[in-house]
């Protein structure tokens, strides 16, 4: 098969069967023009914005009534056909590239408390994607308060503890011990600082406060862990 570029009328030979059945972009090796041509190389889709060589004083072959003769020798090599964007290929790729992410970021989730533990320069990260990884899996024990004297005052202790339920090494948060009012409002209350300790899986710190003078219409004991 003949095809012949519509720009400056050269002539290149193309297997039939290499050139393949579906319309096809290829580009003149000779002037790079590019050009659409069908499966029996007849131009079909010619960028209408091109400058002839005629106009550029160029010497062409006036031959366009003349049919092609396959069995001529072409006058220039092949032309370089024009890769096609593969969508199908692009879109699937974007597809595993996404589930991909989707994974690696569940896992990053998943063990965002090891991470944190053993890697404490991914501390602002995970901290970002979970402001309460600092307290997850610690939880408040054996709460307890009991009214009391001290010098000669009436007074209020609260005791319990902090226990890890994650199976890592964990630092020890610093507590905040409220004691609220009938209309929930916070009364008084009392910052435990414990972030200098740590503690294994399942182990225990514990934590004592007292408050002196303590409000008679105080009715409730509220403990916040800070992260």
């Amino acid at each position: 098969m003949i095809i012949q570029c519509p720009a400056c009328n050269t002539s290149f030979s193309v297997s039939t069967e290499k050139f393949g059945t579906k319309n096809r972009k290829v580009k003149c090796s000779k002037c790079y023009f590019i050009w659409t041509a069908n499966s029996q190389g007849k131009a079909i889709e010619v960028p209408p914005l091109y400058e002839s060589i005629n106009s550029q004083g160029g010497v062409i072959k006036e031959n366009k009534n003349e049919t092609l003769d396959p069995n001529i020798k072409p006058d220039h090599p092949l032309p370089v056909t024009v890769k096609e964007k593969d969508n199908e290929k692009g879109g699937f790729l974007s597809i595993i590239i996404i589930l991909v992410l989707f994974l690696s970021l569940g896992m990053i989730w998943y063990n965002r408390i090891f991470l944190l533990e053993n890697f404490p320069i991914l501390r602002p990260v995970l901290e970002f994607v979970d402001p309460s990884i600092n307290i997850r899996g610690i939880d408040i024990y054996n709460l307890e308060s009991r009214a009391t004297i001290i010098n000669n005052k009436e007074s209020l202790i609260v005791s319990g503890s902090l226990i890890n339920q994650s199976n890592y090494m964990r630092i020890v948060p610093n507590i905040i011990v409220k004691i609220v009012g009938p209309d929930e409002k916070v009364i008084m209350q009392e910052i435990i600082v414990l972030n200098d300790e740590y503690f294994e899986m399942n182990e225990q710190k514990s934590f004592s406060t007292n408050f002196i003078n303590y409000p008679k219409n105080a009715n409730k004991v509220l403990i916040e862990i800070i992260p």
